[in-house]
């Protein structure tokens, strides 16, 4: 685990390289200068592309995909605005911020790391990757769901944390977990493998099929029963010191306390208190490991219920 590199070597040993290197270079100019000489031909045709420039021109509508089935929806930017407000909005799950919590957050996370050095849990090359050094603010955005609704489409909330300043932190959290994974009796890799279970039960005429679908799954689970859920399946593990636990689950309660994110203008939205109803799952890749801990734990309850 370490920083990406940005570098870029030229010095590679060997002429097999240069040579390589210098036919390509050949290749795309002679490239360049075939395309000049007969012109360029482009696939669209002139009226397709004087369409899609307005388009891109045209700031009173907004284009995405749809949820399901991969259509393209073209909403105005009024109702799309208004959709993602109505989500934000919801005071029990979000907070707006007056400024940028970016600088507050990585001291933070330079604080949380600084305590664990002694227990060598994580060298200092090791800590240096996992805090970026120039982050990006998450953007909020959502998938209109016109299977729903297609004239006011409620929206499936997504945040692009690609470089953000919690990605490669939750990257860490889920590499970890991800291998317990497969351990929970909740557990599904694909369809593939929910067909292979399903054609090893012999089906009986008193059986029936039950379909649960959870409204709003993830923000449905509170912090608490998630790290609960965390910290249960955990304590099951040999390979992962006591210390090492504690550290990994301080680690999950500080990025579900800590996720922040901007609606593509400078409003900053950061999530509050732990509460239910917290949309926990944004911008953490493990949150997904976390529901699927705590389903098993539910069933159990319940059934003992």
């Amino acid at each position: 685990m370490k920083k990406r590199s940005d570098f870029y070597s030229t010095n590679f040993s060997g002429s097999c390289f240069d040579i390589f290197h210098k036919k390509v270079e050949q290749e795309i100019i002679e490239l360049g200068e075939t395309n000049k000489s007969k012109g360029f031909h482009h696939n669209l045709s002139v009226r397709e592309r004087k369409a899609i420039a307005e388009l891109q021109d045209n700031h009173n509508i907004v284009i995405r995909s749809s949820d399901k089935g991969g259509n393209v929806v073209v909403m105005r930017k009024e109702e799309y605005f208004k959709e993602a407000h109505r989500q934000l909005q919801d005071g029990i799950t979000y907070r707006n911020l007056s400024h940028n919590p970016v600088h507050d957050f990585r001291l933070k996370m330079r604080r949380l790391f600084q305590q664990v050095v002694a227990l060598n849990v994580l060298t200092e090359e090791e800590i240096n990757s996992l805090i970026p050094e120039h982050p990006v603010v998450p953007i909020f955005h959502f998938l209109p769901k016109i299977h729903k609704n297609p004239e006011r489409p409620p929206g499936r909330p997504i945040i692009s944390g690609i470089g953000s300043l919690f990605e490669s932190l939750s990257e860490w959290v889920d590499s970890i977990l991800q291998p317990l994974v497969i351990n929970l009796s909740s557990y599904l890799r694909d369809s593939g493998h929910l067909l292979s279970i399903l054609n090893n039960i012999k089906w009986k005429s008193g059986y029936k099929w039950v379909v649960i679908d959870a409204a709003l799954l993830y923000s449905s689970i509170p912090h608490s029963l998630g790290i609960v859920a965390i910290k249960f399946f955990l304590d099951r593990d040999i390979n992962f010191s006591v210390e090492f636990k504690l550290f990994l689950c301080e680690v999950v309660e500080f990025l579900l306390k800590h996720i922040f994110l901007c609606l593509m203008v400078p409003i900053i939205y950061k999530h509050v208190a732990p509460r239910w109803g917290q949309n926990l799952p944004l911008v953490c890749k493990f949150v997904c490991w976390m529901v699927g801990a705590q389903l098993p734990i539910w069933r159990r309850e319940s059934i003992l219920q």
